[in-house]
């Protein structure tokens, strides 16, 4: 397939799925005004069009406008008031919303993000202890707590590029650190932010009613990871982490019923521990190149209605992942894409 038709078939699901959005971000809207949308829906039209190998298509005054609307609107740690007065988004959107920054900034939509320095309060991103802030009330529950734990050092390391004056790179490692001290299992690799092992224990059995907690231990660890792996940090564990994540990659076709992030998350994790662990290379390529058809197909045949456009990035990514993996530094399975680390691109997805 090339990627004419493939980026085609991507297109048309981000128009069905949000079109005023993809009308805004090719430049073809009657409204210019980037307010008029889901903050969620801008940064997923810019990673899909990224990923899909599209950033041309982005219109530069739209995406001008969007970094204009981040430079003045409330974010996670950064308390600006706002006409609305609503609550300013999540760690993780705020991670999200600067690393689509970031995607203009390197395709050459957008010439400057310092402006984005200005207005934080460190004081609500890190602790005492240089700990990432999140909710004691989700302590228990891995992958939620984790878009703090993960989403917080993404922000400051997004800080540290844009020249803020307190942050550098030194001092997200001190937080990374801060994180292996005090938060992750030295053995397993995984994220260990509670207490008590016997309440643990029993959220585990609740949270198995709806989800499996062993992977919700890893899609959380992966987004603290990530940070890691955009600095160039080793893992804490990584040798049962690669056990772990090439244990859930078996799951066929996908992780769960359909591709999205957490697919992203376990094939990112196998190829980023690779090195760590004494996993043949040949059956990972295979399950890899499997793996990536079995996205495509999805992604080009009749799309559920009840497939979000939050799905896609993460399906895309993942297709990505496996194309690395399997050794294609020119393009993904059966398009002519060139792939990217989308982690080494926007330091969170």
């Amino acid at each position: 397939m090339s990627d004419v038709v493939f980026s085609s078939s991507v297109l048309k699901l981000i128009g069905a799925r949000c079109p005023a959005g993809l009308d805004y971000w090719l430049g073809s809207s009657a409204s210019n005004d980037p307010r008029q949308l889901d903050l969620q829906d801008h940064a997923d039209i810019v990673y899909s069009l990224y990923l899909v190998g599209k950033p041309d298509m982005i219109d530069r005054r739209s995406a001008e406008r969007f970094i204009d609307m981040l430079k003045h609107a409330p974010l996670h740690g950064r308390p600006l008031h706002s006409p609305e007065r609503q609550p300013p988004p999540s760690a993780h959107l705020t991670a999200y919303a600067l690393g689509a920054a970031r995607l203009l900034h390197v395709t050459g939509h957008v010439d400057d993000l310092s402006e984005l320095a200005h207005g934080w309060d460190i004081g609500r991103l890190v602790d005492e202890r240089m700990l990432p802030i999140w909710p004691r009330k989700w302590t228990h529950h891995i992958w939620r707590v984790s878009h703090w734990i993960g989403g917080i050092p993404s922000i400051l390391l997004q800080l540290a590029h844009y020249g803020h004056g307190e942050i550098d790179e030194t001092f997200v490692g001190t937080v990374l650190s801060a994180c292996e001290r005090h938060i992750v299992d030295a053995d397993s690799g995984l994220l260990r932010p509670y207490r008590s092992r016997s309440l643990q224990a029993a959220f585990r059995t609740l949270y198995r009613l709806r989800h499996d907690p062993d992977l919700g231990d890893l899609g959380g660890v992966v987004h603290l990871l990530w940070i890691h792996h955009a600095m160039d940090r080793p893992y804490v564990g990584a040798d049962a982490l690669n056990s772990s994540a090439w244990l859930q990659m078996q799951r066929s076709p996908f992780i769960e019923a359909m591709p999205y992030c957490l697919d992203f998350d376990i094939v990112q994790l196998v190829r980023t521990t690779l090195g760590a662990a004494d996993t043949g290379d040949d059956p990972v390529v295979a399950r890899s190149l499997r793996f990536a058809g079995d996205v495509l197909d999805f992604l080009k045949g009749e799309v559920p209605d009840s497939y979000s456009l939050h799905k896609l990035p993460g399906a895309l990514a993942t297709m990505h992942e496996c194309a690395l993996i399997a050794g294609r530094r020119e393009t993904l399975v059966d398009t002519d894409i060139a792939p990217v680390d989308i982690i080494k691109s926007a330091f969170w997805i």
